[in-house]
C-alpha cells in the first residue's frame, strides 16, 4: 500500500476501545497495568498475552506505522478485518 492509501485508511477507520487491566493489586500495590484494545467492530478485547505476542494469535494482525515521534500513529487490522487508528 501506498502512504496515500494508508493515511486515508487512517483518515476513516474508527479509533479503537481502550480499557486498562490491572495487575494484582497485592503484589503490585500503587497499580500497575497494561491500557490494552477493544475491537470498534467485533468487540474483542486485547489481553496481556496478545499484547506481547507477535505470533498469529496476536490481537492485530497487520500494524503500520505512519509517524513515529515520541508517539507511534498508524493503522492496525484486526482478524475480524476491521482497520482503525492506533497510537502507541
Amino acid at each position: 500500500m501506498t502512504k496515500k492509501q494508508l493515511w486515508k485508511i487512517y483518515n476513516e477507520s474508527p479509533t479503537p476501545g481502550y480499557y486498562y487491566e490491572h495487575w494484582d493489586e497485592k503484589a503490585f500495590p500503587r497499580g500497575s497495568g497494561l491500557l490494552l484494545c477493544i475491537c470498534p467492530k467485533c468487540g474483542a478485547k486485547q489481553t496481556r498475552e496478545n499484547y506481547h505476542s507477535g505470533t498469529p494469535k496476536s490481537f492485530w494482525v497487520k500494524w503500520i506505522t505512519l509517524i513515529q515521534d515520541y508517539e507511534i500513529t498508524g493503522v492496525a487490522q484486526h482478524r475480524c478485518g476491521q482497520w482503525c487508528q492506533v497510537y502507541g
